[in-house]
C-alpha cells in the first residue's frame, strides 16, 4: 500500500512514515496541497493523511480539489488537533474516512486503520456478509438501488417503501434511506435506528443537496450522504466506504474488548486477577441471592523454600502447574482467579459447602502428584472454605475461608478446613 502524507510537522510526519515502514507499506510526505496534488498526478497512492494547517491552504480546499480529479475516491483521513465538532461535520460531510484528534496518534491504533484500508477489494465481500435495508419512497430509486445491488451480488437486502414498516422490522448492518419521506421525516427515521441499533451504518439519499442538509444528518448520526441522482460507481464506492469504517470500528471494539480482558488477567497464570475474582464474587452472591455458594481459598504450602531452594523460575514453574490444575478441576464448577501470590480463590455457584469441600480434597490429592521434575520438590496446599448461608457479604466470605485456611495450616497443612 502506497501512503501520502501532507503534514508541515516533522515530529508527526516522523511517527506515520515509522509506523508505515513497519507495516511494509510505502510513505511519502508532502507539505503543501500544490505538492500533494504533483505527487497524486505523478503516483498511486492508496490512502491519504493530511493535516488541517497546510502551506498553502486548508484540508478543506484540498477535498475540493480532489473531488474533482479520478482521485475523487480515495480514503483520506484528517488529522488535527482541532476539537471542533462543526469541523468534524464538515470534513465528514466533504468525505472524509476518519477524522482523528493528534492526541489519538497511536501506532497500533494507525495500524490498525492501514492494515484495513489495505484490504482494498475485501469491503465488497464484507458488503455481501451484511444485512442491509433500503428506504424510499420512489419505487423507481428503490429498483435503481436493486439493480446495483443484483449487479455487484448483494443480496442480503430489503426494501422498505414506508418508515414505520422500516422502524418496525428487525435490526440491520447497514442501512440506506431517503431523508424525505410521508409519515415520518428523515431525521424520525434516522434517530428511531440509531437509538434501537447503535452499531450500525447508516447513509442518507436525498434529493436536496446543501452542506447544511449534509452537516445536519451527519449530526444525527448518518455515516455518509449522497445526493440524488447518483450512478452506480459513486453509490458503491460509499458503500463500501462506510462498510470499510463499521469493518474497523468492529476490529477497534474488538481489540478494546480483548485488552479489558486483559487486564482483568493475571499476568503469569492467566486467571482472574484479584480485582477481578472479587468483583465475580460479588456479582454471583447478588445474583444468587438465597441460592447455595461456596468459596475455597487455597494457599500453597511452604511456597517461599520452593523460591529459596530452587529459584524464581521454579516458583513460577510451580505456580503455573498448580493454576492449570485448579482451572482444570474446579473452572467448569465456577471461576477462579489468583487472588495474591501463591493463593486462589475458587467462586462456586450452586454448590454447598460440602460439595465444594469434596471439590477440594479431590484437588489437594492431584496436587501431591504433580511432578515438577524439580529435585524431591512435592507440592503441596491447603484449602479453607466458606459458604453463602454463613454470610451474605462477599467481604466476610472470604474472611471466613481465610480463618479456616489459617487454621488447615497450624493444624499440619495439606488439608481443607471449611467449618
Amino acid at each position: 500500500m502506497n501512503i501520502l502524507h501532507l503534514e508541515m510537522s516533522q515530529f508527526f510526519s516522523g511517527v506515520i512514515s515509522r509506523v508505515a515502514e513497519e507495516s511494509g507499506y510505502q510513505y511519502r510526505n508532502e507539505k503543501s496541497i500544490e505538492a500533494g496534488m504533483a505527487a497524486l498526478s505523478q503516483w498511486d497512492f492508496d490512502l491519504m493523511i493530511t493535516a488541517n494547517i497546510l502551506e498553502d491552504g486548508e484540508a478543506d480546499t484540498l477535498l475540493k480539489t480532489l473531488a474533482d480529479t479520478p482521485n475523487r475516491d480515495m480514503p483520506v483521513i484528517i488529522i488535527t488537533s482541532d476539537e471542533s465538532i462543526e469541523n468534524r461535520e464538515r470534513f465528514f460531510a466533504l468525505g472524509v474516512m476518519d477524522y482523528l484528534q493528534k492526541n489519538d496518534l497511536v501506532p497500533e491504533r494507525l495500524k490498525l486503520y492501514f492494515r484495513v484500508i489495505n484490504s482494498g477489494g475485501e469491503f465488497l465481500e464484507e458488503l455481501k456478509t451484511f444485512k442491509v435495508a433500503v428506504l424510499d419512497d420512489s419505487n423507481m430509486s428503490l429498483h435503481v438501488i436493486r439493480s446495483i445491488f443484483q449487479y455487484y451480488g448483494v443480496n442480503h437486502v430489503k426494501y422498505f417503501n414506508t418508515p414505520g414498516e422500516l422502524v418496525a422490522a428487525e435490526n440491520f448492518d447497514l442501512y440506506i434511506i431517503d431523508m424525505v419521506m410521508p409519515e415520518m421525516s428523515g431525521d424520525e427515521v434516522l434517530m428511531a435506528i440509531k437509538e434501537k441499533n447503535h452499531h450500525c451504518g447508516v447513509i442518507v439519499v436525498s434529493g436536496v443537496s446543501n452542506r447544511l442538509n449534509i452537516a445536519h444528518a451527519l449530526a444525527l448520526g448518518a455515516d455518509d450522504y449522497i445526493s440524488k441522482p447518483f450512478d452506480a460507481r459513486e453509490f458503491m464506492a460509499r458503500v463500501k466506504g462506510v462498510v470499510r469504517h463499521l469493518v474497523l470500528l468492529r476490529e477497534l471494539e474488538d481489540k478494546s474488548r480483548q485488552m479489558e480482558e486483559l487486564a482483568k488477567r493475571d499476568s503469569l497464570t492467566k486467571l482472574w486477577n484479584h480485582g477481578a475474582i472479587h468483583e465475580i464474587l460479588e456479582h454471583e452472591m447478588k445474583f444468587t441471592e438465597g441460592q447455595d455458594l461456596s468459596v475455597l481459598l487455597f494457599d500453597l504450602d511452604d511456597f517461599k523454600k520452593v523460591n529459596d531452594k530452587f529459584g524464581h523460575q521454579s516458583g513460577d514453574d510451580v505456580l503455573l502447574a498448580a493454576s492449570d490444575l485448579i482451572s482444570r478441576i474446579l473452572g467448569p464448577e465456577g471461576e477462579v482467579g489468583r487472588y495474591g501470590g501463591e493463593e486462589f480463590l475458587a467462586v462456586l455457584p450452586g454448590k454447598k459447602i460440602d460439595e465444594a469441600e469434596k471439590l477440594a480434597e479431590h484437588l489437594l490429592g492431584h496436587m501431591r502428584e504433580l511432578d515438577m521434575g524439580i529435585g524431591i520438590l512435592t507440592v503441596t496446599s491447603s484449602c479453607g472454605g466458606a459458604d453463602s448461608r454463613e454470610s451474605e457479604d462477599a467481604m466476610k466470605l472470604v474472611e471466613l475461608a481465610d480463618e479456616r485456611l489459617y487454621t488447615a495450616k497450624e493444624n499440619g497443612k495439606d488439608r481443607v478446613v471449611t467449618g
